[in-house]
This record gives C-alpha cells, structure tokens and sequence, in this order.
C-alpha cells in the first residue's frame, strides 16, 4: 500500500517551495562524452553548452537526433560518474534498444522500467541504476507521465509521508560514515534500491500526480521541486531533506 502524505509536510513543502529551486542543467555533453571516451562527443554533434530539461525533452522528440546522442547529453545533465559512464557506454547495445523503445512510445512508466530492470538482473546496464534509467523514462517517453526516481525525490517522498522504506534506498556507506562522523547530514549519498519494482515505480509517479493535484502544479514542476538544489547554499525544500531524512535504521542525532 502507498504511504499516505503527511498534510503537514505537504503544506511545509508548498510553503517553502515558495521560491523555486535553482535550475539544474548538469554537465556539458560534449565534455562529459569526452571525458568517458575520446572523440565521442564530437562524434556525436554533442553541445557544448549545458542543456536544460525542456532543451533535453526537445532533443529526445527530435526525430533527427540520434538515440546516441539523446542518451549521451541524458546521462551528462544526470552527471553521471565518468567510470560508471565508461560501463554502461560498452554495454549500450541493450540499453539503447529499450531507449528507441521508449522514445517510441512503445513502453508505459511500468513497463519501460520492468525493461531497465531486467536488464539490471542480467547484469547488462552495469553503472546504471534506477535513479538514471528514470532519467531515459521522464525525458524520452512521449506520454510525459513519468518522473525521475533517484536519491533527492525518494527522500522528499520518505519526509512527506513519515517512513523510510518507501520508495526502497540504500545507503552509500562511505557517505554515510563521513556524515556520522562530522554529525553532517548533508554529506549522506543514498541509492535507489535495485528492490524497487515496477509496481513500486508506477506507485511513485501517482504519487506525484497526486501532489500536483493537490497543489495546483504541473505534475514535472513538482517532481523538480522534490528534487530542490543543493550546493553550499541549499534550497530550503533540500536543507529540510537533508536535516530531516532519516531512513531505516538512520539516526544522525541518537
């Protein structure tokens, strides 16, 4: 069953996403494919500006761009780790095939990510988890009805609804040492959980349209705003999650 949203938090999370968050663009495409194999970007047309979502949305309907360079500038606005890039680039042949899929209109929220998931099981999208495949789904599905799962949004989702088990993370135990050890929240990494289904997924994006119901916004708007930006000076939506997110067993304060 979903866990109902907390009316308090939700009206915490309106009142301090007053203020938008900052506009995350990521990396430069042309540099990130780059920096994952030589000559890759300009083999590519890649840009070398930073895209932003509708500028990335855009590319993916343009039918003349090339499934290649719609997953390569996805993975750099993502910013993507260089070495879990390298990975998932020699391996793409999968990858990309359910990416044409979903660009087609070919896959629903669930079944486009039960398709990255069993790919998962096979161990043929190594470097790429579901907080990156969501990434293909939100900004390749022409259906635009589903949203980007990944450390920031799930968090937001555990703080409004009061429970850390859903959806499914699991902590970056180097993070999670440092942050306990300086009592420094901000430093937690977690991931999305290879535990999280499909059904699990579809769940979380009713969530979304549920919130953005209940707001009165643009169901994209709200998942950007779960999301919220960080950096030195942190959004006060993210400076909430960060102190507040405590997940299973977590306790930065005992």
């Amino acid at each position: 069953m979903i866990p109902a949203l907390d009316p308090a938090k939700v009206s915490l999370f309106q009142r301090l996403n007053i203020t938008p968050p900052t506009t995350w663009a990521g990396a430069s495409p042309h540099d990130w494919a780059e920096s994952v194999q030589p000559g890759l970007g300009s083999l590519h047309g890649l840009s070398k500006i930073p895209l932003s979502r509708s500028a990335l949305r855009a590319l993916w309907a343009n039918t003349s761009a090339s499934v290649e360079t719609c997953f390569l500038s996805t993975m750099a606005w993502g910013g993507m780790q260089r070495g879990n890039g390298r990975r998932i680039w020699a391996a793409r042949e999968n990858c990309l095939a359910v990416c044409t899929d979903v660009r087609a209109g070919r896959h629903t929220p669930a079944s486009g990510f039960q398709a990255f998931s069993l790919l998962r099981d096979k161990k043929s999208l190594p470097g790429m988890g579901p907080a990156y495949f969501t990434k293909i789904l939100f900004f390749a599905a022409p259906s635009q009805n589903a949203y980007i799962l990944d450390q920031w949004t799930a968090r937001s989702m555990h703080l409004l609804s009061g429970q850390g088990a859903y959806p499914a993370v699991r902590k970056d135990y180097t993070s999670a040492a440092k942050a306990q050890r300086l009592k420094a929240p901000e430093v937690l990494r977690v991931i999305v959980d290879d535990k999280v289904t499909s059904a699990d997924y579809v769940d979380y994006c009713n969530q979304v349209n549920g919130l953005a119901a209940s707001l009165g916004w643009p169901a994209h708007q709200v998942e950007e705003r779960l999301f919220s930006s960080g950096g030195k000076v942190p959004h006060p939506w993210r400076a909430e999650v960060m102190a507040g997110w405590t997940g299973p067993t977590w306790n930065f304060y005992p």
